[in-house]
């Protein structure tokens, strides 16, 4: 019996774990995308030479 209550619970977990990952691995790559005219900034890099970000 405690098998079936434990079931949906479970899947909630696997449920939040797959969407936690999801999370930071988009974020870890757009984050960077929406940073790279900071980081041009950052190392004098002029506008001509950054492709107009």
């Amino acid at each position: 019996m405690t098998e079936i209550s434990d079931r949906p619970r479970s899947s909630w977990a696997a449920v939040l774990s797959v969407a936690i990952g999801t999370f930071v691995i988009v974020t870890s790559e757009f984050l960077p995308i929406g940073l790279l005219s900071h980081i041009a900034d950052a190392f004098d890099v002029r506008r001509a030479k950054r492709a107009c970000w």
